[in-house]
C-alpha cells in the first residue's frame, strides 16, 4: 500500500517537470531550474510526511463498524424507496490525525449511495459518520463493504483501503395497513393468543474491521 499523488499533486507534479524542461532547453534560463527544483522537492517533503499514514494502515491502525437499524416492517426489514440510515464509525489508534477524503460504500446494484463522505479522526479517538440510502427494490440485498481514501493536508497524495464488513438488507413492499394497526407479539399468553400477525424487532449488531482483515471486535446495540 503506497500513497499515490491526487489530482492537485498530478497538475503541481507536471507544473514542476515543465518548468525544469523549460529551464533545460532554454540556457540561461535558471530561474525555471530553480523554481521547478523547489517545487519537486515541497512534492517529496509532502509524501514523507503523508507515507506514515499507509504504514498504520498496514499495521492495522485503523478500523471501521458499521450497522443499520432494524426498519419498521416485519422482522426488522426495510421498506421499498424509503430512506434508511447507514452509521460508520472510524476508530485511530495511531498517533496522527487521519483524514477521510471519500468513503465509497460498495452496495448492491439496487441500493442508492451517497456519492461521498468525509470525516476527521484524531489520533486515539472514534468518529462516527451517518449516511442516508434508499432501496429501489424489494429483496435481500448486500453492503459488501467500504473504499475508504485518505488524503493529506493539502490534498497532494492520497492512499485507499478497503474495509470489507458484509451487511444483508431485507427490503420488502410498502405496507398496505399503517404499523399501529399491526398486531404486536404477545410475551405471555395461550397458544391460541399467540397465533396471528405479529412483529419481531431485530438488534442491530456492528462488527469492528481492520482493511482486508477478518473481524475484530463485535458490538451491539
Amino acid at each position: 500500500m503506497t500513497p499515490v499523488l491526487a489530482l492537485r499533486g498530478r497538475l503541481i507534479a507536471a507544473a514542476g517537470a515543465l518548468f525544469l524542461a523549460a529551464g533545460a532547453l532554454h540556457p540561461g534560463a535558471w530561474p525555471l531550474i530553480a523554481l521547478g527544483t523547489i517545487v519537486v522537492s515541497a512534492l517529496m517533503t509532502a509524501y514523507l510526511f503523508f507515507y506514515p499514514t499507509a504504514i498504520f494502515l498496514r499495521r492495522r491502525k485503523v478500523e471501521l463498524a458499521w450497522w443499520v437499524p432494524p426498519g419498521d416492517q416485519p422482522g426488522g426489514a426495510l421498506t421499498v424507496e424509503l430512506p434508511f440510515s447507514l452509521y460508520i464509525a472510524l476508530r485511530n489508534r495511531g498517533q496522527r490525525l487521519l483524514r477521510v477524503a471519500d468513503t465509497k460504500i460498495l452496495a448492491g446494484s439496487a441500493v442508492t449511495v451517497p456519492d461521498a463522505l468525509k470525516a476527521r479522526v484524531p489520533a486515539g479517538h472514534e468518529v462516527e459518520v451517518t449516511a442516508t440510502l434508499r432501496a429501489q427494490a424489494c429483496g435481500m440485498w448486500v453492503l459488501h463493504g467500504a473504499l475508504l481514501t485518505f488524503g493529506d493536508p493539502l490534498g497532494l497524495f492520497e492512499v485507499r483501503a478497503y474495509f470489507p464488513s458484509p451487511i444483508s438488507l431485507k427490503v420488502f413492499p410498502k405496507l398496505a395497513t399503517p404499523r399501529a394497526e399491526m398486531l404486536l407479539r404477545p410475551q405471555v399468553g395461550a397458544l391460541h393468543e399467540r397465533v396471528g400477525a405479529h412483529t419481531i424487532r431485530r438488534r442491530a449488531s456492528c462488527a469492528w474491521v481492520s482493511f482486508h482483515t477478518s473481524s475484530r471486535m463485535a458490538c451491539r446495540s
